[in-house]
C-alpha cells in the first residue's frame, strides 16, 4: 500500500471529521466573508437599530468575471483573488466526494456528475443564504465558479487515482 493511498484511507476514515472542518471553514469564508469591511458594517448597523446596506443579487452569467477579468489592472489583485478562492474553496468537496464514492466502486462519470451537482447545490445554498441573511452578494458567477471547482476537486482526484494505481501496478509487475 503507498504513502498515497494511506493518506487517501486516513482521510476517508475520518471522513465525517474532514467533511465537517471543512464546511466550517466553507462557511467561514464564503457566507460570512470572514472579515470583510461590508459585514463589519452590517454587523454595526443591525446593533445600532439600522437596516442594514442590501445589494441586489446578480442573474446574469459572467457579468462579474467578465467584469473583473476586463479591470483586474484597474481594480486591484483582490478581485482576481476572488475567482480563485470561488474555485479553490470548492476544490476539497470535488475531491473528497469523489473519495468517497470512487471507494465504494462507482464508475468515474457517475462520481465526477455526483461531485459537480454536490457542489453545485451546495453552492445555491451558500448564495441563498448570503441573499436571505444580508451578507454578501447572491451572484450566480459565485455558483459558476464554485460548480467549476468541485468540478476541478473531482478530476484532480481522478488523475491522481490514475497515477498512483499505474505506479502500484508498475512496482507489482517488478
Amino acid at each position: 500500500m503507498n504513502i498515497v493511498r494511506k493518506l487517501f484511507y486516513q482521510i476517508d476514515k475520518h471522513r465525517k471529521i474532514v467533511f465537517t472542518i471543512y464546511f466550517l471553514i466553507v462557511i467561514g469564508i464564503l457566507v460570512f466573508k470572514l472579515p470583510t469591511r461590508m459585514v463589519i458594517d452590517n454587523i454595526i448597523a443591525r446593533y445600532k437599530g439600522f437596516k442594514p446596506m442590501a445589494l441586489e443579487p446578480q442573474f446574469v452569467p459572467f457579468k462579474t468575471i467578465r467584469f473583473y477579468w476586463a479591470n483586474a489592472q484597474v481594480l486591484t489583485d483582490w478581485f482576481v483573488k476572488n475567482l480563485a478562492v470561488n474555485i479553490i474553496t470548492f476544490l476539497p468537496l470535488g475531491f473528497l466526494l469523489s473519495l468517497k464514492y470512487n471507494l465504494m466502486g462507482k464508475h468515474f462519470i457517475r462520481v465526477f456528475l455526483y461531485s459537480t451537482i454536490i457542489g453545485f447545490l451546495f453552492s445555491v445554498a451558500i448564495e441563498v443564504i448570503q441573499h436571505l441573511i444580508n451578507i454578501g452578494r447572491c451572484d450566480v458567477d459565485d455558483i459558476i465558479l464554485n460548480t467549476i471547482g468541485a468540478a476541478m476537486g473531482a478530476l484532480l482526484y481522478y488523475l491522481l487515482a490514475l497515477i498512483f494505481r499505474f505506479r502500484e501496478n508498475k512496482d507489482d509487475s517488478l
